[in-house]
């Protein structure tokens, strides 16, 4: 015969839990990307500002971090610019428009990679990519 499926001796212990809780908190993460006055997510317009919402995106260069849009343009070339946040926090992060995307069409499907250490110098590397579109 069977045991039941419920026992009074779990195989896991509410201190396992705490491990997994703790990693998700330290995820970088990307909820909404898009510029000011905009209707839709995850859309960015030629020559507007460019926001991103989520956790943990406080951005550092001298810790490695970088972000980069990348697209494949009307020849069928793959491009990409790196490209530094004006400003960033936390929640938020502030981009002036590239100038590398002022060529790019509108319709464009553009790539969003983030690579963050998430503040820590030698912390493995966290990368979180999100695609848009571009808007005329």
């Amino acid at each position: 015969r069977r045991p039941p499926r419920s026992t009074l001796f779990p195989t896991r212990r509410s201190s396992d839990l705490w491990t997994n809780v703790d990693a998700v908190e330290g995820a970088v993460k990307i909820d909404h990307v898009y510029y000011a006055d905009a209707t839709e997510d995850f859309v960015i317009k030629s020559g507007a500002a460019i926001v991103i919402n989520g956790k943990n995106l406080k951005f550092d260069a001298s810790l490695g971090n970088k972000l980069t849009f990348s697209w494949t343009d009307s020849d069928g070339e793959a491009q990409s610019a790196e490209v530094a946040p004006s400003s960033s926090d936390a929640f938020r992060m502030s981009i002036a428009w590239p100038a590398a995307l002022a060529e790019v069409a509108a319709g464009t499907e553009v790539t969003l990679e983030l690579r963050s250490r998430n503040g820590v110098k030698d912390a493995p590397e966290q990368v979180v990519t999100k695609k848009v579109k571009l808007v005329g």
